[in-house]
């Protein structure tokens, strides 16, 4: 492991600009309240800024007068164990303020990790700041030794508005936002996004099972062959995201069966074959429904990390959920058809793909924007009992508002008149986004979030 401490804090390289996370983290090292003590865990996926916004709170200390040698910076790599690391940190008892980077590499973290509570928070009094690339070690020490004993801060991709912001020439145009939902919320775009995609959350799973004992890891992903090829698998799991989960089901229409080829060019029938072992096609409705618990462990972690978000139906007599893949980068890239759209030289605003992916802008920056805000979506039938449905896109039951989104001005929509009269939205506030009015919503929807 490597430790930075005292002197040598003031040596490291820290970027200029900062994001709203930093004020949150300053303020938790800044908290005195002892029932208010906890570990703080920072949440991103690769490249977000997560490291970035550490080494920010650690100069924000020193700028503060913080004494350098009470500040210790901690970042792991592959081999290292969590019984080393709790030697290190005994052997400086002047520390007050500890940041543990890439903490999922420490072997028997997920057995251990209850030191970083039980003993320096509760007992020393100390500032605990963890982050890390295995965002499922974070995920499952929340789920067992750091139980109700940690904090998230979550550091998300870059907003839209955040994009205008730190990415140079970008401007609140149709143009730059196409761009954004290509290759933006990240920093530093890497070259090949699709691979990074991959590596960013199977990483998690495939690194974790390599230095945990099975037990530790297994009552939340238990796959029925130790070989999955869980590349393919998450993949299909992204791929399913964008339609509906329950608790019980996870159930698409019948066209998964064609979407499955585009989930890889080169896909092979082991991927197929570890996809069908989840999943089994009734004969009776003719689609595919989940019959793992694992599946659901696997998106309860994935919406636990932002990669996608899930809004519940108000009514429910149809749909109970829908989920929207809510990174960016991903809306393009986690099928093949996905992937040569975002290559293409211009984006069909008229293709229900892109329409699928504004809609899924919307959310997300929605939800990012009001985190607090108990949000769903309507779709229910009108009248009803019979075939017509009418929806909603988005509904905040906080503010009282509703939105729908629509690709173009010359396209009609009636369901705010077929549903918005009902009991549960009466005094609602209806907007329709389309066209460059709904890119601008986005826009500020992120500058608002920023104060």
């Amino acid at each position: 492991m490597n430790i930075i401490t005292g002197e040598e804090l003031e040596y490291l390289k820290v970027p200029e600009h900062s994001r709203r996370q930093l004020h949150d983290l300053v303020a938790y090292l800044r908290e005195q309240a002892p029932a208010r003590q906890s570990v703080c865990a920072l949440y991103g996926l690769r490249r977000t800024g997560k490291t970035t916004l550490i080494l920010q709170a650690v100069r924000a200390l020193i700028g503060q007068g913080v004494p350098p040698e009470t500040v210790a910076y901690f970042i792991g790599q592959k081999g290292d164990d969590f019984d080393d690391l709790i030697i290190e940190m005994e052997a400086r008892k002047k520390l007050k303020y500890i940041f543990i980077d890439e903490i999922g590499f420490y072997a028997n973290f997920l057995k251990n990790g209850n030191y970083l509570y039980d003993t320096l928070v509760r007992l020393y009094d100390k500032k605990v700041v963890i982050a890390g690339t295995n965002l499922l070690a974070l995920y499952l020490a929340g789920k067992g030794t750091l139980y109700d004993r940690y904090g998230i801060l979550h550091v998300p991709y870059l907003s839209f508005y955040e994009h205008c912001f730190f990415v140079p020439g970008a401007e609140l145009t149709k143009k730059y936002f196409t761009q954004y939902l290509q290759n933006g919320g990240l920093f530093q775009p890497p070259t090949d996004i699709a691979d990074y995609v991959q590596t960013s959350i199977t990483n998690s799973i495939t690194e974790l099972f390599e230095t945990e004992p099975e037990s530790d890891i297994f009552p939340w992903l238990k796959p029925e062959s130790e070989d999955v090829d869980w590349n393919g698998y998450v993949n299909s799991i992204l791929l399913l995201s964008s339609n509906y989960v329950s608790n019980r089901s996870f159930q698409v229409p019948p066209s998964i069966r064609d979407d499955i080829q585009a989930i890889n060019a080169d896909i092979t029938r082991k991927v197929l074959r570890d996809f069908r072992q989840y999943f089994s096609l009734s004969p009776r409705d003719r689609s595919f429904r989940m019959k793992r618990t694992e599946t659901v462990a696997l998106l309860d972690f994935l919406t636990h990390c932002g990669v996608i978000t899930v809004l519940p139906n108000l009514f429910d007599d149809t749909e109970p959920y829908r989920c929207y893949v809510q990174t960016p980068f991903l809306r393009f890239h986690f099928t093949d058809k996905l992937q040569s759209l975002a290559g293409g030289a211009t984006v069909n605003e008229n293709t229900p793909l892109f329409g699928n992916l504004l809609e899924a802008a919307v959310v997300s920056e929605y939800r990012l924007a009001h985190p607090d805000a108990k949000t769903c979506f309507a779709r229910t039938h009108c009248p009803p009992g019979s075939d017509e449905v009418a929806e909603i896109d988005l509904l905040d039951m906080d503010a009282k508002r509703g939105y729908e989104v629509k690709l173009t001005e010359s396209r009609g929509y009636k369901g705010f008149e077929k549903i918005g009269a009902r009991p549960e939205l009466n005094g609602f506030q209806f907007e329709i986004l389309q066209g460059d009015a709904c890119i601008e919503q986005i826009y500020h929807w992120g500058a608002a979030a920023g104060k």
